[in-house]
């Protein structure tokens, strides 16, 4: 094989590399502007709608008008445990799926003590 033609070969090689990576950054930032705006639409709601202290009926009602279930529960450390509500795939690349979850800890009288808005990506 000439050393041109071999040239030749890591040219095209380096140019398919190069379009592969610019391809999956385009998905994902497609994946990040949804996964961003559904994250903030739930801040925006809450923040109007849920503040610390508001009753865990009044939250449950507040997620069922919008078409969730608040669910208990999942746990973040060995002693706190939150109700959660989650909008599964709310957007997708190549080999992950990205949820929105909000997460509310509910204290023993059940009122809302804290919340909080995360994204999860689930897949490989």
């Amino acid at each position: 094989m000439s050393p041109n033609r071999f040239s030749n070969i890591k040219s095209r090689r380096r140019l398919f590399l190069s379009v592969t990576v610019l391809f999956l950054l385009a998905l994902t930032a497609c994946s990040t502007a949804a996964v961003n705006t559904r994250m903030q639409y739930w801040r925006d709601e809450v923040k109007l709608q849920l503040p610390i202290g508001t009753s865990k009926r009044h939250a449950e009602e507040f997620f069922a008008t919008r078409g969730v279930k608040l669910i208990c529960c999942v746990s973040m450390s060995h002693d706190k445990k939150f109700h959660y509500i989650n909008e599964r795939k709310v957007a997708s690349s190549l080999l992950m799926d990205y949820d929105v979850v909000v997460l509310l800890e509910i204290s023993p009288e059940e009122t809302v003590t804290s919340v909080s808005v995360q994204s999860w990506g689930i897949g490989l």
